[in-house]
């Protein structure tokens, strides 16, 4: 029986890394990483960016497109919002850009923004 318990926990567990990311919190994510890092941050960044990562397909689909404003623009409606799997470090670099933002009073204040932000706190 604790066999049984023990990996429904460890199921549990690595269902609560995941997050269902559509077409903003894709490109705002990378907003939330560091510039410069050491090594070991850098090659986590790259991970994260690498699983996120827009493709020509989605550009495609969503009709994704910059506003003469530089604003971003796509078609909601047909946004397939993908799985992801974060890992524990990941989630560590993620939260820890969400924190340096607010402490350098450099949040947005949208609320899509800040919606992202307390799904991965939530994660976390």
């Amino acid at each position: 029986m604790d066999n049984i318990k023990g990996e429904t926990m460890k199921n549990k567990a690595k269902k609560d890394k995941t997050l269902k990311l559509g077409i903003f919190e894709r490109l705002s994510l990378p907003q939330v990483l560091p510039d410069k890092a050491s090594l070991e941050k850098a090659i986590i960044c790259g991970d994260i960016r690498d699983k996120i990562k827009i493709k020509q397909a989605d550009i495609q689909r969503v009709k994704l497109q910059t506003l003469p404003n530089g604003s971003m623009q796509w078609d909601e409606t047909k946004d397939k919002k993908i799985i992801v799997a974060f890992t524990d470090l990941e989630l560590e670099v993620i939260i820890s850009g969400f924190k340096k933002m607010g402490e350098e009073e450099k949040f947005p204040t949208d609320f899509n923004f800040i919606k992202m932000y307390r799904m991965f706190n939530e994660l976390s």
